[in-house]
């Protein structure tokens, strides 16, 4: 690091100031590439909100949640004191015409740390020996390393991995993989009814508290593609099944297979979640230092262009109040850069990804090139993330298109028999190396990301805020129907609380009136959507008329969100004191304040025509005694003899009642 004294001049408009100081510099093209020997972010540190590990006998609990190991896989995990499965998962083989399950083994433990186990085991099948390498760390992250190592030339007719969930844990599902399907869904309800998809690289299974991330990263050496994952009600159980060899092969060498496997939620919410305010709404206390010439001159590069005025910039917003976070991607870097030109072939993402039409050399929307986190790119980026956070006072990074992106580059070790690889743990790691960096130097500090419709627990676990959203807002491929059919209750019951990650989520806004867009006014739509899960709008670029959410933002906070304990109740959990009843459906939430049991009640209607809210008048005075209730928005108190409340449609109502006395 070099260090100079400089004496400038600022002019800012009409501002001019005289400015010493010593101002510290790096240079993220230095030619000696430091970063080739840098560890940053690398630590057994164990950092909050988490708790140390700890084993007894084969049970490891972390954060929330505990894992029985058993054979290969575990036997038994629970999630906040919930069981996740209703019997040990099954690797079944079959050989010979018969299916044998592998179960009642004892893993062997090797190193033990607070941080991270590690654990193996070893079961044969006639002369097929079947073993697991595996480790655990203080995230509840899993990963299990299977190879299938045949003594002597052995016919393998099958393998099928079963996750057996109980019926309790298994209201929804989730599969996604990039540029392709996202789906969220409800499990089959009826018994013997089954939903069946081809591979994709993630599997979530849960309910509104609990759930259960499987990752594959590739399905080289499975014997097909098509139809190999199922989802299957039974009578007492809902079971995922991965058939990853489906017809007879002949084994005369070793075969891999690696698994990623998690319990969520995977951390507390953050306690100041409510005090966040992001974009342009009241009391916005949080701000994305985007690329420009003076902040990132260089796409994905944390290098100012003039370390001075970017000081003071970020000085200026911390005595407004405004905390900052610093742009980059974990998928790319600037094809400008001195660095990514001497490192291009080996961090190359291969040249498949260019068919997503947005990572393309010096063309699309950025000039970038796709660099994989599986390559020592992600030694580099964690070393520039670390510059930026030890040389200015920022408060934490913003992630944009994080991937995991599909990628054949077999100079870093993807694309393993010319299959494509998704490099969710590589990825995974660089995401754990920049919450390190971030937490170490601002305890209080933010990783935020852009997910666009994933929903990764890998990489959410090291995470702070997220941004669904802006891929919306392109009328050719998201027209209204199409949106009413994606942005749907399941969809955001499953995401859009942030309580499966520990995350706060703050939607990314894209729906505007512009002319290729004509459908109508989509503010009221999209906060209508968004409201009963607690999650508000980040108001980007014009995309949206901002005043309904500025309304809710003033409501909220002079209720008190930020300054004083609030229980959040999600739609499935109002109390039954708020008997509401209506012609049309309608989705409620409610904050209730812990001082006066005040409460306030976001009504949405969802629904292409104006509907009639009945409220119980005397429940509520059962729970209030003599009451006041008023509109949100407006102060307006509504006469509560007949407590009728009218929602007009796709949009909301906000009200608090409050006692009297």
């Amino acid at each position: 690091m070099k260090t100079k004294v400089v004496f400038v001049i600022l002019v800012i408009g009409l501002r001019i100031a005289s400015v010493a100081w010593a101002a510290s510099s790096y240079n993220l093209d230095d030619p000696a590439e430091p970063w080739r020997l840098s560890k940053s972010g690398v630590s057994t540190r164990i950092l909050p909100p988490y708790t140390p590990m700890i084993r007894n006998k084969n049970i490891i609990e972390c954060w929330g949640r505990s894992y029985q190991l058993g054979a290969v896989f575990p036997a038994s995990v629970t999630s906040q004191g919930q069981r996740i499965l209703s019997a040990p998962v099954a690797l079944n083989v079959k050989t010979n015409g018969k299916w044998v399950s592998l179960s009642g083994l004892y893993p062997s433990f090797g190193m033990q740390r607070e941080d991270r186990i590690e654990f193996s085991s070893v079961a044969t099948v006639g002369s097929l020996e079947i073993s697991v390498n595996g480790w655990i760390e203080y995230d509840g992250l899993v990963r299990l390393d299977l190879k299938l190592a045949p003594n002597e030339a052995v016919v393998v007719e099958g393998i099928d991995l079963v996750f057996p969930f109980t019926l309790d844990a298994a209201l929804f599902y989730h599969l996604e993989t990039l540029w392709g399907p996202h789906i969220y869904k409800r499990s089959p309800t009826s018994k013997g009814a089954l939903a069946s998809y081809n591979w994709q690289p993630l599997v979530w299974v849960g309910n509104h508290d609990i759930g259960f991330t499987v990752v594959t990263e590739t399905c080289y050496g499975w014997t097909s593609a098509n139809n190999v994952i199922e989802l299957k009600r039974n009578e007492k159980s809902c079971d995922l099944t991965y058939h990853i060899i489906t017809k007879p092969v002949k084994l005369t060498a070793e075969k891999c297979y690696t698994f990623g496997l998690q319990a969520t939620p995977v951390k507390p919410m953050r306690p100041d979640r409510w005090s966040i305010v992001i974009g342009t709404l009241p009391g916005e206390n949080l701000r994305l230092l985007e690329p420009n010439p003076l902040v990132e001159p260089l796409f994905s590069y944390p290098q100012p262009s003039d370390f001075n005025r970017f000081a003071e910039q970020v000085s200026d917003w911390h005595r407004q109040g405004v905390r900052s976070c610093y742009y980059i991607t974990t998928s790319a870097t600037s094809n400008k850069s001195e660095v990514n030109k001497r490192n291009h072939e080996e961090w190359l993402i291969s040249k498949t990804i260019f068919s997503g039409g947005e990572w393309k050399i010096g063309k699309g929307l950025i000039g970038a090139d796709s660099c994989c986190p599986a390559s020592n790119f992600s030694d580099f980026m964690a070393w520039a993330v670390e510059r930026a956070m030890t040389t200015f006072d920022i408060d934490g990074i913003y992630i944009d298109n994080p991937g995991p992106y599909r990628c054949e580059n077999g100079l870093h070790g993807c694309g393993t028999g010319g299959m494509e690889t998704q490099p969710y743990f590589a990825l995974r790691d660089l995401h754990k190396r920049i919450y390190t960096i971030v937490k170490t130097q601002k305890p209080d500090g933010f990783v935020w990301e852009h997910t666009s419709q994933r929903f990764n627990s890998l990489q959410m676990s090291w995470i702070d805020i997220y941004s669904d959203g802006e891929h919306f807002r392109e009328p050719k491929y998201y027209p209204r129907q199409q949106l009413d059919a994606i942005i749907d209750r399941t969809y955001l019951e499953i995401t859009a609380t942030g309580h499966q990650m520990g995350v706060l989520p703050v939607f990314l806004s894209s729906m505007t009136v512009r002319e290729d867009r004509k459908e109508g006014e989509w503010s009221e739509w999209l906060l209508s959507r968004l409201l009963p899960f607690g999650q508000m709008v980040w108001a980007r670029q014009g995309w949206m008329d901002v005043s309904p959410a500025m309304a809710v933002a003033n409501a909220r906070a002079e209720f008190g969100l930020g300054k004083e304990t609030i229980r959040f109740y999600r739609a499935h959990e109002l109390p039954s004191w708020l008997a509401l009843t209506a012609p049309q459906p309608i989705i409620a939430c409610m904050w209730q304040r812990q001082r006066d049991k005040a409460s306030m009640i976001l009504l949405a209607n969802w629904n292409n025509v104006a509907t009639l809210v009945r409220m119980s008048r005397n429940e509520i005075v059962r729970q209030f005694g003599a009451f006041v209730i008023k509109d949100s928005l407006t102060g307006v108190e509504i006469p509560n003899e007949y407590l009728m409340i009218a929602v007009p449609a796709n949009s909301f109502r906000m009200l608090t009642i409050t006692s009297r006395r």
